[in-house]
């Protein structure tokens, strides 16, 4: 860097007056005459007024903003919050419940981000659906994207117990409220262990999501989702209906998604057993096959309500109480008695369909394949046949439920032998019992938004 402007100055003064002093010595000493000694004093001047020239220059050739100046970054600058800027509305009239018959097979259902029509409202439905999608929440970056077939911003998902909603995704970050167990969220994006999540009133912070459920359809929509127990239990024993369980509704688990553009169930999966589900999923659907779930999560009233009233069937009926007695089997084989892995939604009850007809479906910039026509394949029983009809051993297998059991096996789950459609995933299990996940409550409400 040259030297300031006044520095310069000062030293060219200086030296132009010492040159002239030393120049009049020598032209006075060879005795010339005095025109020389004139003309020695300008050029010692001009030699001087050069230097203080060149000075000028460099400095302006070096000042700020110059092309050959050293680059210097701008100071950083905090972005402010967007969840402040765009506060969410209250979702919870933004959703429609209520159980109805699932679309027959076959039937492609165009999504669509606009809400439905009056007319295509389910039955009995006493909620308002979307109106305005300006008023969803807004997602605030897109994160682990490859994760799943959509991404998980704006997602839904839900705290499976007391959980603390907190300021800064750090454990001994300040807590702004807890949680309640079943209660639901707007996912906004994923950072390590922590999820910043918007709740329905607009209220923002971080929570652990080692102990939340997603929804399944909103992060892999090309899984065939059939949750029967939602809107026409086809629970049976033997054969025979379980006296208020068969055909009935047991929980509500049918909703407008936003998200998706269409009617779809709502499943509730342990986050750390969904991923393992897409890894499943996708090497189905390089078969040419698709997962179909018939249930993931099970609320612990549900599953007493199972339990009583197939031990009243069974009193009744010699039938299915000589086949569920069946050594080594008793009842707690094919309905837990007191806590089961669905109500810590760390287990899923699934079958297996070939793929007829696909094509490829985007949202947003995203696009997944969407199963239009399938064929289930033949198991060794009907789905939710509670006796030792459903056992799988080698005698039973199919050629459908082998390769069930083969996608779930990979992927770490653990099946059950009473059965063939049940599959523990082992990690879920042991986070849902450390923190005694339970189940009781109920989940019928969704929050999902467009990725």
């Amino acid at each position: 860097m040259v030297a300031d402007l006044p520095q310069v100055w000062y030293i060219g003064t200086i030296y132009g007056a010492v040159l002239r002093t030393y120049m009049q010595q020598v032209v006075t000493y060879k005795n010339y005459g005095e025109e020389v000694k004139v003309f020695v004093f300008v050029v010692c001047l001009c030699v001087a007024l050069v230097i203080i020239g060149l000075a000028v220059l460099s400095e302006q050739v070096n000042a700020p903003g110059a092309e050959s100046a050293e680059y210097e970054p701008p100071p950083e600058v905090s972005l402010p919050d967007l969840t402040e800027r765009f506060p969410a509305p209250d979702l919870a009239d933004d959703v429609v419940m209520s159980p109805i018959p699932v679309p027959p097979a076959g039937e492609e259902i165009i999504p669509s981000t606009e809400p439905p029509d009056d007319d295509d409202m389910p039955p009995d439905s006493d909620s308002e659906h979307a109106e305005d999608e300006d008023e969803e929440p807004q997602i605030i970056v897109q994160e682990e994207d490859e994760l799943f077939e959509l991404p998980i911003n704006g997602a839904t998902g839900w705290a499976a117990r007391v959980l603390p909603l907190r300021r800064n995704p750090e454990s001994v970050a300040e807590v702004i409220t807890n949680l309640a167990p079943g209660q639901g969220f707007t996912i906004l994006h994923e950072r390590g262990n922590w999820w910043h999540i918007q709740l329905s009133g607009g209220m923002s912070g971080w929570v652990e999501h080692s102990s939340c459920f997603i929804n399944l359809p909103d992060v892999i929509p090309s899984i065939i989702y059939d949750i029967t127990n939602s809107y026409s239990s086809i629970k049976r024993s033997s054969g025979y209906d379980i006296p208020d369980v068969t055909g009935q509704s047991l929980y509500e688990a049918w909703a407008y998604n936003n998200r998706l553009g269409k009617y779809e169930f709502i499943v509730p999966s342990m986050y750390e057993m969904s991923k393992k589900v897409y890894e499943m999923q996708k090497a189905a659907l390089a078969d040419g096959n698709s997962i179909m779930i018939f249930e993931a999560f099970r609320p612990h009233e549900t599953q007493q309500r199972v339990y009583r009233n197939l031990s009243d069937l069974m009193a009744a009926n010699e039938v299915v109480r000589n086949a569920i007695n069946t050594p080594p089997w008793s009842i707690g084989a094919f309905i837990a008695t007191s806590l089961s892995n669905h109500q810590r939604a760390a287990a899923i009850d699934a079958s297996l369909a070939r793929i007829i007809m696909q094509n490829d479906r985007t949202i947003g910039n995203y696009t997944f394949t969407h199963v239009i026509e399938y064929e289930e394949y033949e198991m060794p029983s009907a789905m939710h046949e509670l006796s030792p009809r459903s056992v799988i051993n080698s005698s039973t297998a199919t050629t459908g439920s082998t390769l069930l059991r083969g996608y779930f096996i990979s992927q770490g789950f653990t099946p059950v032998s009473s059965e063939w459609w049940h599959f523990n995933e082992p990690a879920s299990v042991s986070i849902a019992t450390r923190f005694g996940l339970s189940g009781t409550f109920f989940i019928d409400t969704i929050y999902s938004v467009l990725p």
